[in-house]
């Protein structure tokens, strides 16, 4: 789904669907509809790759998270490789930088994907993360994490969900508001420059806020050691799909 590829039948419905999926969510979305934005006249045709909707969702998710794999990994290994003492603002950085993909995508629908897969289909994504062992994610949080020191176990936890969500939530924002967004949407959010300074200072603030009350979230994030991604980049585990 590169530029400048030649599409195969398959990778082109694949290319469809992440871009209406993208525009109007999973639900909006009919078998119909991607077969019509893919130009496709065979209506057996994404059957006959997929087998369902639910199959092409599921490599959707797989090929998403399996460039981000790729994109967080030569960012974290080359600041590794030339910082020997990198701080928490060098790998929230490292998120950031990875977040917009418009330098492989045409038509830029990866920000908005993983926000919505990753609240309607925990599971799905869950699952992708781990049966492809896609791992970079939980080492850059383990990272952040060594760097929160003085700060409750427990808060650390409930911290990296919410810059987490926090961060998939900006980068859809910034992604929809640059390809569709108003005037005022864009020079509001700085999106002719991608505004990534203020974006890495409010991840970091939340990360390092001072600790107003040490059991805040104790409930929901008793120790039990630092998150996966399954708990972090994802929903709280059993909501979504």
């Amino acid at each position: 789904m590169t530029k400048g590829n030649e599409l195969s039948t398959r990778d082109r419905l694949k290319l469809s669907a992440r871009r209406l999926f993208a525009e109007r969510g999973v639900s909006g979305v009919t078998v119909r509809d991607i077969l019509a934005h893919a130009g496709d006249k065979n209506g057996a045709s994404l059957n006959y790759y997929f087998t369902s909707k639910e199959v092409l969702i599921r490599e959707i998710v797989i090929d998403i998270f399996t460039m981000m794999e790729g994109r967080w990994r030569q960012r974290l290994d080359a600041l590794e490789s030339t910082n020997s003492s990198p701080d928490l603002r060098d790998y929230v950085r490292v998120l950031v930088n990875s977040a917009d993909t418009s330098d492989v995508e045409d038509v830029p629908t990866t920000a908005r994907l993983v926000e919505i897969f990753s609240q309607q289909y925990y599971s799905v994504v869950a699952a992708a993360l781990k049966e492809n062992n896609l791992q970079c994610y939980d080492l850059i949080l383990s990272r952040i994490a060594s760097h929160m020191k003085g700060i409750p176990e427990h808060i650390v936890r409930q911290r990296l969900v919410f810059v987490t969500r926090h961060l998939s939530t900006i980068f859809a924002l910034y992604e929809g508001a640059r390809l569709v967004g108003s005037d005022r949407q864009r020079a509001t959010l700085g999106t002719d420059d991608y505004n990534l300074g203020d974006v890495i200072d409010t991840a970091v603030g939340l990360l390092t806020a001072e600790v107003q009350s040490a059991d805040a979230g104790m409930h929901m994030f008793p120790p039990m050691g630092m998150p996966s991604s399954s708990a972090a980049v994802l929903p709280f585990p059993g909501e979504g799909r």
